[in-house]
């Protein structure tokens, strides 16, 4: 699917794959999260790698998270500060 050419339109377009991606590390952190419950209690000297790795890999996602919120905010600068004065424009 090609990006579209009107800028409000691209401007929805590039929130839509936020939207998206953001749905999809929120998913992924919750399967990771009810996969290995042992990641709620705090790190433990004689816990496993994989315990260890996992919770560094949900650490990182939330990272990602809070990055993707602060770029989904700089894009929204780009929507016009107020909404038209006619309610007839507005689209829903």
């Amino acid at each position: 699917m090609a990006a579209p050419t009107d800028a409000s339109a691209f401007v929805a377009y590039r929130r839509a794959g936020f939207a998206s991606l953001e749905s999809a590390i929120v998913f992924t952190v919750r399967a990771v999260e009810l996969s290995y419950p042992a990641l709620n209690k705090g790190p433990r000297p004689d816990e496993p790698p994989e315990i260890a790795t996992a919770r560094d890999f949900v650490h990182q996602c939330k990272l990602v998270l809070a990055a993707l919120d602060a770029h989904w905010y700089a894009v929204t600068m780009d929507l016009p500060a107020a909404f038209p004065s006619d309610s007839a424009n507005i689209p829903y």
